[in-house]
């Protein structure tokens, strides 16, 4: 299966978008973060039909996930029945960098406060997915802290 995890809190998150990229020193033997998103370099009637096969088996290909571009944290104040709590959110990247909501799923159940956190992740920007210089669909998954 070709599918894309992630795993952040909402602490991470926040990190994230406030600092800069970080470079691992070059005595450490780590992979150093890549700093800018792969982003998708043609268009066009082919870029469509691939989106479309990508669509209809999205584990028959290699896609790079969709990346990040703004992150909206949920409203507060924040029940005490989920502070604390992780969530884990699944969803689809839609070629142009928007969730498919009917594909938004949260789990284990966070009552009321549900329809804020749909609300904030429907509001996030994305750089979609890319396959061969192409936007495509892009199943991400998160784990949430809230």
């Amino acid at each position: 299966m070709n599918t894309s995890w992630v795993f952040v809190t909402a602490a991470a998150l926040l990190a994230a978008s406030a600092c800069g990229p970080r470079r691992a020193p070059a005595s450490s033997g780590a992979v150093a973060a890549r700093s800018e998103p792969v982003r998708p370099t043609r268009t066009g009637p082919a870029c469509d039909t691939l989106a479309a096969r990508v669509l209809a088996q999205p584990d028959s290909f290699s896609v790079v996930a969709a990346q990040p571009r703004a992150v909206i944290i949920p409203g507060w104040p924040r029940p005490k029945s989920v502070v604390g709590r992780t969530f884990r959110v699944s969803f689809l990247v839609q070629p142009t960098g928007k969730i498919d909501p009917a594909s938004l799923a949260i789990t284990p159940e966070m009552g009321s406060y549900r329809a804020e956190v749909e609300r904030a992740f429907l509001q996030m920007e994305f750089w979609p997915g890319v396959l061969d210089g192409c936007a495509v669909p892009s199943r991400n998954y998160l784990n949430v802290t809230l």
